[in-house]
């Protein structure tokens, strides 16, 4: 069998030998070699934030970025100093924050353990891995159960189940349609004789038009289109540094023979992209987990100091405690000023047994006046809005209404940013052809059987003026006769709101046609 004594023939590769020229090294064959091959990298990916042992220390520090938080911890210090409390020494005000820090905790404890979840998910799933004889010998790994139907799934011949969290580089995996890949993987073959395959990139850039990858010819003539010669693939894999780039790869593959087949983008399967319009492929792992190309774009989420996403909302209400805050100060400081000049002009009152100069005595008033208009930044607003946004999540997670029967119910990944949901900010139109000029308007919408917007547009005013200047009727025809008019030209007995979208409104008395219309 290809590859049975590849211990015997590969010896480990020393760093120096791992990496030169920017460029990595790993030895290919069947059985994958993976103590062999550059940084074993596992290829379980960690999107949560917080572990058991770090939560509380870590989720004070991101609460303490919020500056509503920090401002209530500073008054509550301000409450303790004796010459200027006004709250006999009793920091009350951090029983509303030690409130809000607490449902702020449970509500990141509950979004990161739900990640958390998905992290063991993604790493559990089971994927198919090429090794004839290990797949003989250990037929246990050859069967296992869909997590949905609870079905019994046996694996191809020659391939047994391994977690995707344990894939390694070298192995040699199939993927099937409608599954994604679980690592940066380099094309092989595929179902099509041809060995291209077609992709979904939704994940990475947005776009659901498929996108297609080849396998390079030299490979497939070496393979063939099954999976008889998988195990002749050996050779020596030089691939350059993991990138953010999502279309840019170099790299060859030296055969046994000495020959170098250079590799590019188009034979790249990136994690995470669905396998669309293809049976099955098989392909090579080259990069896993944290360096593969949809991981080196995202945000390192547990690392310390990154924020999380924020609502317009929120981000509006931090401005306006910033101005109330500023306001704060201003008045605190003129009653300061005022606090010094009253007492320099009483420094002979013994009676009032001033002590100290007037220095001193302004500072203390300022700190004094800032516990007593504290009230400018209202706490019960952020305890509110805290309390809201767990109650929203959960009506959202228990809304009948959003329950998919495939995927099951809806999950709230992050209930930060509930409120803008169902916002649109910015509208992205194409309209092929020549355009003389770039214009568009709104015309109808039909949304829910509920009838939005004019449907007059600039043709049809034109339209109806010239049947007025030639002395023909161009009576404007109401919602209900012009689904009636629609329903008489199509041949139809009724025609539905929701059929009609968008069209152009229609008149009356529209029999002759106006010959010098150039409306289009």
């Amino acid at each position: 069998m290809p590859g049975a004594h590849a211990d015997q023939r590969f010896q480990p590769l020393d760093e120096a030998d791992e990496q030169y020229d920017g460029i990595r090294r790993a030895r290919i064959c069947v059985p994958n070699p993976g103590d062999c091959n550059f940084y074993p990298v596992s290829n379980r990916v960690v999107t949560s934030k917080y572990t058991i042992w770090n939560f509380i220390f870590l989720n004070l520090w991101d609460q303490f970025q919020e500056i509503s938080n920090i401002y209530f911890f500073i008054i509550g210090i301000l409450q303790i100093i004796p010459e200027i409390t006004t709250t006999d020494g009793v920091p009350d005000n951090y029983i509303p924050l030690s409130f809000i820090l607490f449902v702020s905790g449970v509500r990141a404890a509950v979004d990161d353990y739900a990640k958390h979840k998905e992290d063991n998910r993604v790493a559990s799933r089971m994927i198919e891995v090429y090794d004839p004889g290990f797949a003989e010998s250990n037929a246990r790994r050859t069967q296992r159960r869909d997590p949905t139907t609870r079905k019994a799934i046996t694996a191809t011949p020659g391939f047994y189940f391994k977690r995707s969290g344990d894939l390694a580089v070298g192995d040699i995996i199939r993927v099937r349609a409608g599954e994604s890949f679980p690592s940066d993987c380099l094309l092989l073959n595929s179902a099509h004789k041809a060995g291209h395959c077609f992709v979904e990139t939704a994940s990475l850039d947005g776009e659901t038009n498929l996108k297609i990858k080849e396998a390079h010819a030299e490979l497939l003539a070496m393979l063939g289109p099954g999976k008889d010669r998988l195990g002749d693939l050996e050779g020596i894999m030089e691939v350059e540094q993991p990138r953010k780039e999502l279309e840019q790869f170099d790299g060859f593959f030296v055969t046994s023979q000495g020959k170098r087949v250079r590799l590019s983008g188009d034979n790249l399967l990136l994690r995470e992209t669905k396998l669309k319009n293809t049976t099955w492929v098989h392909a090579l792992v080259v990069y896993c987990g944290k360096q593969t190309k949809i991981r080196l774009n995202a945000k390192k989420e547990g690392e310390v100091g990154v924020r999380e996403k924020r609502s317009q909302i929120m981000q509006k209400v931090t401005r306006l405690l910033w101005q109330m805050m500023i306001l704060q100060s201003v008045l605190c400081l003129i009653g300061a000023i005022f606090s010094a000049v009253w007492f320099t002009g009483r420094k002979n009152a013994w009676y009032l047994m001033l002590s100290g100069g007037a220095g001193r005595e302004a500072v203390l008033r300022f700190f004094s006046w800032f516990i007593v208009l504290a009230q400018f930044v209202p706490i019960s607003l952020v305890v509110t809005s805290e309390v809201v946004k767990r109650l929203q999540q959960y009506l959202i997670e228990s809304d009948w209404d959003l329950i998919d029967p495939k995927k099951g119910p809806i999950r709230v990944n992050n209930s930060q940013i509930n409120e803008d949901l169902g916002q649109v900010e910015y509208i992205f139109t194409d309209k092929t052809g020549t355009l003389t000029r770039n214009k568009m308007e709104f015309r109808c919408a039909v949304i829910g059987g509920e009838v939005y917007g004019s449907q007059e547009t600039e043709i049809s005013r034109r339209v109806a003026e010239k049947k007025r200047h030639g002395g023909a009727a161009a009576t404007r025809l109401d919602w209900d006769e012009q689904l009636e008019e629609l329903a008489k030209r199509e041949g139809r007995e009724n025609v539905f709101p929701d059929e009609t979208l968008f069209f152009e409104p229609m008149y009356g008395d529209d029999d002759e046609e106006d010959d010098d219309d150039d409306s289009g």
